[in-house]
């Protein structure tokens, strides 16, 4: 069994946590599970003229890509916390068993 506790939140961003016997993790504040955003951004302007006249072009991509936060675990997890347990755009898995959730406040699982 593995665990991992500590005094404030317990932050994860686009994190691969793997607890292959089992465990808990346990914060006074927080748990917060969430994926990472990434974000690139082209923009391109080009300008010009032929036998028909002149022309502009300008274009803008944005592309965003998220990477999922992965709590894996053998036969048994808890996840313990002292305020709220925040799960966004990730994953928890076991092989087998029971997951607890276990908050003061609030449990909220949603998508990215």
């Amino acid at each position: 069994m593995s665990a991992i506790g500590v005094g404030g939140d317990l932050t994860a961003t686009g994190a691969n946590i793997n607890l292959a016997g089992g465990g808990t993790l346990a914060a006074n504040g927080n748990v917060n599970l969430q994926a990472a955003r990434s974000t690139s951004t082209v923009d391109s302007n080009s300008s010009g003229s032929d036998g028909h006249g002149s022309y502009s072009e300008s274009s803008h991509r944005s592309d965003d890509t998220l990477t999922a936060t992965t709590l894996n675990a053998g036969n048994s997890l808890t996840v313990a916390s002292g305020k709220d347990i925040n799960v966004t755009g990730s994953a928890i898995s076991l092989d087998m068993g029971t997951a607890t959730l276990a908050a003061a406040g609030n449990v909220n699982i949603g998508a990215a």
